[in-house]
């Protein structure tokens, strides 16, 4: 199956990103919060790793940043359906 046929073909096919952000909206508000917290609290470990210099990966950071806005884009997003 080539490249195009794949696109195409719909939503048999989801990537990695389309995942993630479909399992974060079937959250509710409650657990979104408690992973932003978790969360929070990790990107604040991995930067106390990366002062003291036990962090091998820094790439970590962002990872967790970037999670971090996924999950309060749809705090945003249910916060607005709500109104």
């Amino acid at each position: 199956m080539s490249y195009s046929e794949k696109k195409t073909s719909g939503a048999k096919y989801l990537t990695k990103r389309q995942k993630l952000n479909a399992e974060i909206n079937a959250k509710s508000r409650e657990d979104l919060l408690k992973d932003l917290k978790e969360k929070k609290t990790q990107l604040f470990s991995l930067r106390l790793k990366l002062k003291t210099m036990q962090l091998t990966n820094s790439g970590e950071i962002k990872g967790k940043r970037v999670e971090i806005a996924r999950i309060q884009t749809a705090l945003s997003v249910k916060a607005r359906e709500s109104k």
